[in-house]
């Protein structure tokens, strides 16, 4: 496995790698915008393992917002806090939960 951390000096040898492993925050406009696009350079890679440097919450959506070079199974997500861990629609399904109880949460409080 490839962990490439915060750089993001890969555009050489993308192709050769299989396994991925980074450590980003999604809230981060150069990666949102920009590098995130970069993964579709790793053309060959079948497991990407995200350590979500801003917390799960930060990372709702990915599937929708970014493109993967591999399959959604095959994204595994690493919450930087507490050190939680996810993968494909099983990550999506957390995230889910984790808003649900939020707003239940602020609908208490507001009351």
């Amino acid at each position: 496995m490839l962990d490439i951390g915060m750089s993001d000096s890969f555009k050489y040898i993308a192709s050769a790698v299989k396994r991925l492993k980074f450590e980003r925050e999604n809230g981060d406009e150069y990666f949102y915008y920009t590098e995130s696009r970069k993964l579709l350079n790793f053309v060959n890679v079948e497991e990407i393992r995200v350590v979500c440097a801003d917390g799960f919450w930060m990372w709702f959506d990915a599937f929708d917002q970014h493109a993967w070079p591999c399959g959604d199974d095959n994204v595994v997500f690493i919450d930087a806090f507490d050190g939680r861990v996810a993968r494909g629609l099983e990550f999506e399904s957390l995230c889910k939960k984790m808003l649900d109880e939020a707003c239940s949460l602020d609908d208490e409080f507001s009351s």
